[in-house]
């Protein structure tokens, strides 16, 4: 009679140790099909340059980090090295990653996950609208980095921009010809890319490296010519000319050092008419082309119009005092 008791209290023990085995084996299934949809969305993608790649292997969190994607395609995740991963999908990578692992850790279980693009911060100073430290999504190209910053002035000298980079080993500077980068053809284009901590600078143009436009032109202000350049090149890369401009009276104006300044005065008209050559211009040279007279003239009126104005004003000012 006494047995019934004890083998019903150890039947309910072994129920309740049963739902609690159970228990734990369900929070361990759900836990594991919670983590294989992480993995599984980002094999929906592949690897790209200046992809964040986030790298869990369970019970080493010494190997478990979010790396970001070089524009190389190469990492910084240990026992990687130099190996690209660009183009890989999630699982391409975890199955990589186990292979790898095995080598010093016994049966790995690793997680793999894409994540949103990296952003890449870095520093731009010089001849730009907005100078300053900017945000750029990698992989940062440098025209990208510069676009991000509002653009450059008129005065900037585009053939000598530097990315300076800060090296272990030292200080590490890298010039460009932005003008020549720009004119790659598209089927061989190789990018620039800026990286996080870099100082990106735009140097202001020398006296003695453009050709200044001014007057009635569009858009005044120094251009940099190249080796074959006119001064009608010059004209028309300033905008061309206004609808104010006498293009009978241009004005091409050249120092020569300690001889002084040498100016001469030609009609462009004419000169597109007749297809003659055209002066060749250097670094240095200005160039005005002049205003027409009827512009000179309403200018004139203009003037005197707003100062009898003035006059006017003054004598009914004094005339209520």
């Amino acid at each position: 009679m006494t047995v019934r008791p004890i083998v019903a209290q150890r039947s309910g023990f072994s129920n309740i140790l049963n739902f609690r085995v159970g228990s734990g084996w369900l929070v361990f299934m759900l836990l594991f099909s919670f983590l294989l949809p992480v993995s599984g969305q980002a094999q929906m993608g592949t690897i790209k340059p200046g992809s964040l790649v986030s790298v869990t292997v369970v019970g080493h969190p010494e190997f478990s980090q979010m790396v970001v994607v070089h524009p190389n395609g190469s990492t910084d995740y240990p026992l990687l090295g130099n190996i690209p991963i660009d183009g890989m999908t999630a699982e391409d990578l975890n199955q990589l990653l186990t292979r790898v692992l095995k080598q010093v850790i016994d049966r790995p279980l690793v997680f793999v996950n894409l994540s949103h693009y990296a952003m890449v911060e870095m520093r731009v100073v010089g001849a730009v609208q907005t100078p300053g430290n900017t945000q750029v999504r990698a992989p940062a190209d440098i025209q990208n980095v510069i676009a991000s910053v509002g653009g450059t002035t008129v005065e900037a000298d585009l053939r000598r921009v530097a990315i300076i980079r800060e090296r272990p080993s030292g200080q590490t500077t890298q010039e460009i010809n932005l003008v020549e980068y720009a004119a790659q053809d598209p089927s061989s284009f190789e990018p620039i890319y800026v990286e996080s901590g870099d100082l990106v600078v735009i140097p202001v143009l020398e006296r003695n490296s453009y050709v200044r436009v001014i007057g009635a032109v569009n858009l005044p202000g120094p251009y940099v010519p190249d080796m074959t350049s006119n001064v009608i090149d010059m004209i028309y890369l300033a905008g061309g000319p206004s609808r104010n401009a006498d293009l009978n009276r241009v004005r091409f104006i050249r120092s020569n050092g300690n001889r002084g300044v040498h100016e001469t005065v030609f009609d462009m008209e004419d000169l597109l008419e007749r297809g003659t050559e055209y002066p060749e211009v250097l670094p240095g040279d200005v160039i005005i082309v002049s205003f027409r007279d009827d512009w000179k003239t309403f200018s004139y009126w203009a003037g005197i119009v707003r100062d009898l104005a003035l006059v006017a004003s003054s004598i009914v000012i004094l005339s209520r005092i």
